[in-house]
């Protein structure tokens, strides 16, 4: 069922297709040749969208930015998201952030939520060169790469 959320802004919806409960076949398949149309209970007014859309599902995430964080600074990832169909999407302020550090290892690093999403801040004060991977997770799966902080 495709179905509006929350108005967005005035005179937008913000739209999403509902889950599928059958097993056999999805209620709307992968594909780029969806319009939004509307109408009134009784039909009587209609309209339908200019431009086509695609439904996918996503099959991996990738984490893009650089290696190596020195101590103090920030740095800015990006979340791609490849899908079954249609074109990859970043998805860094939909994603999930954390860095993950070596088990007992002291944190030196955080990432953003929200407005800045994929935003690693590093402590100023690191006192020696630590591993960590910087794990993004978006529609149920997670991608990492691997980071440098240096002091």
């Amino acid at each position: 069922m495709l179905t509006s959320s929350a108005k967005n802004k005035k005179g937008a919806w913000k739209w999403k297709v509902g889950k599928w409960k059958s097993k056999t076949q999805p209620a709307y398949p992968n594909g780029d040749d969806y319009r939004i149309r509307l109408s009134s209970l009784d039909d009587s007014v209609s309209d339908e969208s200019d431009a086509d859309f695609a439904i996918g599902s996503p099959v991996s995430v990738e984490v893009i930015g650089p290696a190596t964080v020195s101590s103090g600074a920030t740095a800015q990832y990006q979340c791609l998201a490849r899908f079954d169909f249609g074109d990859d999407q970043d998805v860094t302020s939909s994603a999930k952030w954390k860095v993950l550090r070596p088990k007992g290892s002291k944190k030196v690093a955080k990432m953003g939520k929200k407005s800045t999403a994929g935003l690693i801040t590093v402590k100023p004060d690191v006192p020696a060169v630590q591993n960590c991977t910087v794990t993004a997770s978006f529609g149920g799966y997670t991608g990492g790469l691997p980071v440098v902080i240096t002091p």
